[in-house]
């Protein structure tokens, strides 16, 4: 599945008007997974987390933590959250527009 998200997200930015001001590789490696709280905090069911890096211990504790973890790592965290992961992506890209 995440062959096709790539995908998709390259076929986006291609089409988007601000594509060439943005430089793609800045969200690799590009995670898509489900929420951990259905959206309730997140913003959508899907999130879209850039720059994943799986030793944060930050990430780690949102995944498997209570909710002042969530808190925690959203605070210091740009993510996008939607209700399909290619909305997740598209709310990403919107937040690190410039």
């Amino acid at each position: 599945m995440l062959n096709g998200v790539t995908a998709l997200l390259a076929s986006w930015l291609y089409r988007s008007s601000m594509a060439a001001n943005f430089n793609s590789r800045e969200l690799y490696p590009l995670v898509i997974r489900q929420s951990r709280y259905s959206g309730a905090y997140e913003g959508g069911e899907w999130i879209a987390i850039p720059n994943y890096d799986e030793s944060d211990i930050a990430l780690y504790e949102y995944l498997h933590g209570d909710d002042e973890d969530f808190f925690t790592w959203a605070e210091k965290t740009t993510f996008g959250a939607g209700s399909t992961p290619e909305s997740a992506i598209a709310d990403l890209y919107d937040k690190l527009k410039y």
